[in-house]
């Protein structure tokens, strides 16, 4: 048996030898279908599939406090975490973090480090052990606690050389001595923050938070055994309503939601990949579909040959197994090519993958991407095989050699070759109109008004570390008037200011308010606006239209009374029909030294602005003069002329001149910011342009070669009609109609399809209609005129037929 199979096979690789352009197409369709399927599925597994790398991490859930009148997903305040700690019972541990930034000063240079600042339980919770050194002791938070630091891999190993010795050792960060405990492991990344490069404990307890408002923290837990997450969010709720009777003010129609961390790390992208996913199938089907017409067309021109084989004792079976070794032959070597094409091509993908694709350290062409694609190219071999050989299967050997020599239409087959033709355009119509949505959507998020003038204007962060600017206002007024003073004087330097958050950043504090007299909302109602914080000339500098009142000024000084100046969404949403001009809100949040908030008189209203990326509308936003608040964090905003390299380097030494501890980070133009912002639709519309373009491509290759076997099965037929006294013009439209038929059907299913489908791309979407009809046309369109075209040309070839010529072939 084995020889029998041994033979087969090189009777097959001979057969495909001696009809190279077919098995070229063949390898080419099939290698463009599995290398662009292995690259999505690297990412699908890297990204969803993969488990996450914590002990037992089934049992991790994410945790959120919930306003519970709007659904809407939040942070939490310490103070609730705490009691939530102390109070459950379906949790093993429960720990609470958020980010943290603190300048490291060592070996004569400074520079920001980005990290976590977590409860002692947070490395308990995932159950992940140290590679040198310790985690938190209990002890080790609070106010109390004492200073240490657990470094990340990255950091140990590229800041530290990978030395060991570095645990036990002091580092000076923001100006105080940090003893280095311990460091984790290569593959431990923090949910959220994935780039930390430490962990520190946090430093507040319930009394010097800044109160339940405050919400700031997220938190992670582990279900006690034998614990849902029903279980465990209905405790969760329990509790909340305690502390609701306890704490009305801030905790009114306060919840809690658990979501499992597999799903809050990867559910942002899951619709975008699933999508992808989808696609593949699709390519897959079609490529399919398209290798099949081919292989069938080959077995009709090759039915005298089997026939003969046949009468000569060979059994329809030991046909079809040769038949099945030819198609598995072409998909391996065309799997093997699209699993090069996977590898050569997956750095370059990464590349333009987004920063914000989670997981994207882990995206590998390793074992299961190398299994996925063995499995697809077996079962594309068996399944683009089955039409042809069955077919062989069905014919009556003596039949076919008693008509041999006369021209036939192909045994059959006809039927089925038109069906797979309207499959692949059924299929390639949702991809193309999706791709076309994705498209549109990227155009108009490029095209889309940020409220500023993005171009020539840089943004410098700086954070004043250090015990003096955390305890007195008055050091962080004078070293930004200083630093202001000094970049203003710098050669090309136009305008700059300060912004404690800059434009276009996915980064926001919320702060809800109270409009005097007005009536007081319910309990935990009250309306929110996004807060920045400003320094003086910044609407002038960025491009922010003042469209009422005036701006800060010298006027407005830190014992002056408060004031601020809102957005126009906000004017429009809470002073319709009057001016808000010298009306006074009480905001929940204040840098102004207590927690109570104060009333701001509101003396100005400007242009909105995209504060948090190009895909987030605007909201309501309130800005607030940086003399009266003075966060210690602020970024330079600077507009210039030339080149900004020497302004970097301008800005650099004014710091160091001014504090030599402190450290100049996330250096970047809003232009850039602006384009960051491009990268994820971009990235997303790309990968599925790829298998949209693949797909018309392989459908009006299919529509042709279809159309071409027909017109040449028809010769004959033709050369009699046009004997008879049939037109070129009449023989061409015949032909055209014949072509054009199921790819009309194919058309119509395929726009209904996308249509049924096109809710699916709601949340992929930004600023377009997901039936938008413009994209649905234009797709079936040009789908439409690429199938004209490939019909056209047969149709043409046959309407030339010479019928003196073809009437010879009797």
């Amino acid at each position: 048996m084995l020889d029998g199979l041994w033979s087969d096979l090189r009777l097959a690789w001979k057969t495909l030898k001696r009809k190279p352009l077919a098995s070229v197409v063949v390898v080419a369709t099939l290698a463009l279908a599995i290398g662009g399927g292995s690259a999505v599925f690297s990412v699908v597994e890297g990204v969803v599939l993969r488990p996450l790398p914590y002990h037992e991490p089934e049992r991790l859930v994410g945790v959120w406090q919930l306003q519970r009148h709007d659904a809407g997903q939040n942070s939490m305040s310490l103070p609730n975490f705490l009691d939530w700690q102390e109070q459950s019972e379906t949790f093993a541990e429960l720990a609470a973090f958020k980010g943290s930034s603190l300048v490291l000063s060592y070996e004569g240079r400074t520079e920001r480090v980005m990290g976590v600042e977590s409860t002692a339980e947070f490395f308990s919770v995932f159950g992940v052990d140290p590679l040198h050194g310790r985690t938190f002791l209990p002890d080790e938070d609070g106010p109390a606690g004492r200073r240490v630091i657990v470094l990340s891999h990255a950091f140990f190993s590229s800041r530290f050389g990978g030395d060991s010795a570095i645990v036990g050792q002091s580092l000076t960060l923001n100006g105080r001595a940090y003893e280095v405990i311990g460091v984790m492991p290569p593959e431990f990344r923090t949910p959220d923050y994935p780039n930390a490069q430490f962990w520190e404990p946090i430093r507040e307890d319930a009394e010097s938070s800044c109160g339940r408002g405050c919400l700031i923290y997220r938190s992670v837990g582990r279900l006690a055994d034998n614990v849902s997450m029903s279980q465990a969010s209905a405790e969760l709720n329990t509790i909340s309503r305690r502390l609701e009777e306890a704490h009305p003010e801030d905790n009114a129609g306060v919840g809690a939601m658990l979501v499992d961390l597999h799903q809050q790390t990867v559910g942002d992208v899951r619709p975008i990949l699933s999508l992808l996913v989808a696609a593949v199938g699709l390519l897959l089907l079609i490529a399919c579909a398209n290798v099949t017409n081919i292989l069938s067309a080959q077995a009709a021109v090759r039915r005298s040959e089997a026939a003969m084989l046949q009468a000569l004792g060979a059994s329809s079976g030991r046909l079809m197994r040769r038949l099945l070794l030819e198609g598995l032959l072409l998909a391996g070597v065309g799997g093997a090519l699209g699993l090069l094409m996977s590898f050569l091509g997956l750095d370059a993908l990464l590349a333009l993958a987004p920063e914000e694709l989670p997981r994207l350290d882990q995206i590998t062409l390793n074992a299961p991407v190398v299994l996925f694609s063995l499995l697809v190219t077996a079962a594309t071999g068996i399944l683009f095989s089955l039409l042809p050989a069955f077919q062989l299967k069905r014919q009556q050997p003596a039949q076919v050699l008693s008509s041999s020599g006369r021209t036939h239409s192909g045994g059959g087959g006809g039927y089925s070759r038109q069906a797979l033709v309207l499959v692949q355009v059924a299929m390639a119509v949702p991809l193309l109109i999706a791709c076309g949505l994705l498209l549109r959507s990227f155009w108009t998020l490029a095209a889309a008004e940020v409220g500023f003038q993005s171009e020539r204007l840089l943004a410098a962060r700086v954070y004043l570390a250090g015990e003096r600017y955390e305890t007195d206002r008055q050091p962080r007024l004078d070293f930004f008037r200083r630093l202001l003073e000094e970049v203003r004087s710098q050669p090309g330097v136009r305008a700059a200011s300060t912004v404690w958050i800059p434009p276009l950043t996915d980064n926001a504090v919320i702060t809800s308010f109270t409009i005097q007299g007005r009536p007081e909302p319910p309990p935990g109602q009250h309306p929110g606006a996004e807060m920045r914080v400003v320094g003086d000339r910044y609407f002038s500098t960025v491009g922010i239209p003042l469209l009422k009142g005036r701006a800060f000024d010298d006027t407005d000084l830190p014992e002056s009374q408060k004031v601020a100046v809102i957005s126009k969404a906000m004017a429009d949403r809470h002073w319709p029909d009057s001016d808000p001009l010298g009306q006074f809100v009480e905001l929940g949040l204040s840098f102004a030294g207590d927690h109570e908030g104060q009333y701001h008189q509101i003396v100005g209203v400007v242009g909105d602005v995209k504060l948090r990326g190009l895909a987030v509308p605007e909201r309501a936003t309130v800005y607030l003069p940086y003399s009266q608040n003075a966060p210690t964090v602020m970024s330079l905003m600077m507009r210039y002329d030339g080149d900004s390299g020497p302004l970097v380097e301008s800005v650099r030494k004014a710091v160091a001149d001014l504090d030599p501890n402190l450290a100049v980070y996330d250096i970047r133009s809003m232009s850039e910011s602006r384009a960051r912002g491009l990268v994820e639709p971009r990235f997303y519309a790309l990968m599925l342009g790829y298998f949209a373009v693949v797909a018309a491509l392989l459908a009006v290759l299919g529509v042709y070669g279809v159309a071409a076997y027909q017109t040449a099965s028809r010769t004959r037929e033709i050369g009699i009609r046009m004997a008879l006294g049939a037109r070129r013009g009449q023989v061409l439209q015949a032909v055209m109609r014949s072509g054009l038929g199921p790819v009309a059907l194919g058309l119509l299913l395929g726009t209904v399809v996308a249509f049924s489908l096109s809710n699916l791309l709601m949340g992929l979407l930004h600023g377009v209609d997901p039936l938008d009809r413009l994209t649905f046309a234009s797709a079936s369109s040009l789908l439409l005129l690429a199938a004209v075209g490939a019909v056209y040309l047969p149709a043409r070839r046959a309407s030339r037929i010479d019928p003196s010529i073809s009437l010879r072939w009797q």
